[in-house]
């Protein structure tokens, strides 16, 4: 993918998100600092967000600001307390083997990387090369809209429920009945009686594959009551009001969505580096008996 001129330079990609790691997590903690526990404004206002889940740190010091005294002295100790079974428990190694805290790591910093820095502004000649280059993404298949009335077969013997229909059809034609009308008629059905601008795989779901093919035929006329069709349930009659063949919009029609996804496979890509990046660090040693193509032995 042709990507915009920051993600030209991966590495710089890399430097920028490295510094976001910093602000984020800031330097390890010297051994001689960490039973020393420095409650500061700032500190404390990070204790708020995280307590309440609060976003904004204006709000949370507004918050602190408005403390009464008691108030304060109170989460003054409650952050110390939280602060030294933290420290205590890193010091012990408790989150080394724990699941959840394993996987809460990766997913911040996976966060880290699909959050970092955002891709420039496409030019209008690199959307349109995305556009020809993933034009079957924007394929719209063909749909119909269509309302039936339903004749069920399971109650009766085809050649009645067929001698039913005809019946219904005459009379659909004769009250000139259109696409509103087909409630008051036939039988109840499982799912809906109009269908708006509807793929053939949405049909054949409610209906079954036969249905649909035969819906989607020309053998259906258009703004006129037609039928029997045979579905999956019994019998229906049939009033198509529109079909729509399957087509690929045009760029100008697709554009707001074409420059969405070219930067989230930009931003996609920029993350994949980034993890890629962290890989390489690691030196990764398999054992011999995992080095085949077979089943895992026992």
């Amino acid at each position: 993918m042709h990507l915009p001129q920051l993600f030209k330079e991966p590495l710089l990609h890399f430097v920028i998100l490295g510094f976001v790691l910093f602000v984020v997590f800031g330097e390890p903690m010297p051994q001689s600092d960490i039973t020393k526990i420095e409650v500061t404004r700032p500190a404390l206002v990070s204790f708020i967000q995280y307590k309440s889940k609060m976003l904004e740190p204006e709000m949370a010091s507004d918050i602190l600001q408005a403390l009464s005294l008691e108030d304060l002295s109170n989460l003054i100790d409650e952050y110390v307390r939280e602060e030294a079974l933290y420290r205590e428990a890193l010091s012990l190694g408790l989150e080394a083997r724990d699941p959840i805290i394993r996987k809460r790591l990766i997913q911040k910093l996976e966060l880290l990387a699909e959050t970092g820095p955002r891709p420039n502004e496409p030019k209008t000649e690199e959307l349109i090369e995305y556009y020809q280059r993933n034009k079957k993404d924007y394929a719209q298949p063909a749909s119909i809209s269509f309302s039936h009335v339903f004749i069920r077969t399971s109650d009766q013997d085809m050649q009645s429920a067929q001698t039913r229909a005809k019946e219904l059809l005459h009379t659909l034609r004769q009250a000139e009945a259109g696409f509103r009308d087909a409630t008051a008629y036939g039988e109840h059905f499982l799912y809906h009686t109009n269908y708006v601008k509807r793929t053939s795989d949405t049909i054949a779901a409610d209906f079954g594959a036969g249905f649909a093919q035969a819906l989607f035929s020309e053998t259906t006329t258009m703004s006129k009551w037609t039928g029997p069709l045979t579905s999956k349930h019994g019998l229906h009659l049939v009033f198509v009001v529109e079909r729509t063949p399957a087509q690929t919009p045009p760029y100008k029609v697709m554009q707001d969505r074409i420059r969405h996804d070219f930067l989230r496979e930009a931003q996609r890509q920029s993350s994949q580096f980034f993890i890629g990046q962290i890989q390489s660090k690691y030196q990764t040693n398999i054992a011999p008996d995992l080095q085949t193509t077979g089943s895992i032995p026992d």
